[in-house]
């Protein structure tokens, strides 16, 4: 029985850290740009806290993402197109991998932990 209440403790543990590591702010590799994540009534969005592009500052980037497993799934938001596409994420220690997908297209993007 002890066992097993460690075993629950270990595993309810290691969710908790999981869901936490999408939550801060992130550095997109492009124009300088912070991505700040959040979570607000179970579903996280992301909005551009600094930028080089300053129309983009204040922008909604990242919208609707639920957890799906070790991943999470929601919409990402390209400026220079102004459309929404589908996005999955794992978040990987102090890396975020983006999966953005376009019909039959995708690009991959790495985002890291600012």
């Amino acid at each position: 029985m002890k066992n097993l209440l460690v075993a629950i403790i270990v595993s309810l543990s290691f969710s908790i850290q999981a869901q936490s590591t999408l939550d801060g702010l992130w550095d997109t590799g492009e124009a300088n740009t912070k991505i700040n994540v959040s979570e607000k009534n179970s579903l996280w969005s992301g909005v551009v806290k600094a930028s080089d592009i300053k129309d983009d500052i204040g922008e909604l980037i990242l919208k609707d993402l639920k957890k799906d497993g070790d991943k999470w799934t929601g919409k990402i938001y390209a400026p220079k197109r102004k459309e929404w596409y589908d996005v999955e994420i794992i978040a990987q220690e102090d890396n975020l991998k983006l999966k953005v997908s376009a019909g039959i297209f995708s690009k991959s993007l790495v985002w890291k932990k600012s």
